[in-house]
């Protein structure tokens, strides 16, 4: 009697223990995929943040209660803000309206459902862009457009002194110089024009954004390693043909029937940046 009557009480126990642990667990784990990268934030101004939620990474969720929230806060001032998600016509795709108020760099997650939060890549706020050196060509730009007006006017003065040879060499000289200043501008917007964004500085943001971080890990993006459930192979040293990849990351199932990843809408540069990221191809 009294060996049965201890089990009984250690399988009360364990059912009460199994029953409050239910909810924590209820609906389980959740993929936050974000539309696309932040981009030019200025301080003050909304801007509107799209991401999807899926149920263990493969199941869109719609309309959650509570809403996804998202939360930001300012490194250097410890400001924060927070919004709330609305679902849109879109299934398991959500919304939410962001005011950043201060410059300077804002860490941010967004909570899908339970006590989860899933870190996205740091928002940088800058100021207004306003015209300075760079803008028009630097100060070595501004003195040579300086000393080739001056040099036109001082050849017209000549002009009208019937000084027409040394008039003519001034003018001449206003042109070359006129001639060098817009040389160097030119110079200076087509090396900036093609300067190309880092592709592998991105591919680890997306890494983030897209949530591949909740899966994966990958010692080059280190939060990877406290925030993966690791479900999906270690990608530290993964690489790839970047033709196998481009198919793969634009629509896993086309590749392999069975597999589990899902298709995140992957724009084409996101899939290069990636690639990149994966491959290991330039700086991180």
């Amino acid at each position: 009697m009294k060996v049965s009557r201890t089990i009984g009480i250690g399988l009360t126990v364990a059912l009460l223990a199994l029953g409050a642990a239910v909810p924590s667990f209820a609906g389980g784990w959740a993929v936050v995929t974000l539309d696309s990268l932040p981009q030019g934030v200025t301080p003050g101004t909304a801007f509107t943040i799209g991401f999807t939620v899926r149920q263990h990474g493969v199941t869109l969720l719609s309309d959650l209660d509570p809403a996804p929230r998202v939360e930001a806060e300012n490194v250097e001032t410890g400001d924060v803000v927070r919004s709330t998600a609305s679902a849109d016509s879109g299934r398991g795709h959500y919304t939410a309206g962001l005011t950043l108020p201060t410059s300077g760099e804002w860490t941010w997650g967004i909570q899908a459902f339970g006590g989860q939060v899933q870190a996205m890549p740091s928002i940088v706020v800058r100021g207004a862009p306003s015209l300075s050196a760079d803008a028009t060509g630097g100060p070595a730009s501004a003195a040579l457009g300086l000393l080739s007006a001056v040099l036109a006017v001082l050849g017209i003065g000549l002009a009208f002194r019937r000084r027409f040879v040394i008039s003519a060499t001034a003018i001449l000289l206003a042109a070359i110089v006129a001639g060098v200043s817009i040389g160097s501008n030119a110079s200076s917007s087509t090396m900036a024009e093609a300067s190309p964004p880092v592709a592998r500085d991105q591919g680890a943001a997306l890494f983030v954004a897209k949530g591949c971080i909740v899966c994966h890990t990958n010692t080059d993006v280190p939060e990877s390693e406290s925030i993966s459930i690791s479900i999906g192979p270690d990608l530290s040293r993964y690489s790839n043909d970047p033709v196998f990849l481009a198919r793969w990351l634009a629509g896993p199932a086309s590749v392999r029937p069975t597999a589990m990843m899902p298709d995140l809408g992957l724009k084409a540069d996101e899939i290069d940046a990636l690639i990149a990221f994966l491959n290991g191809e330039g700086d991180a």
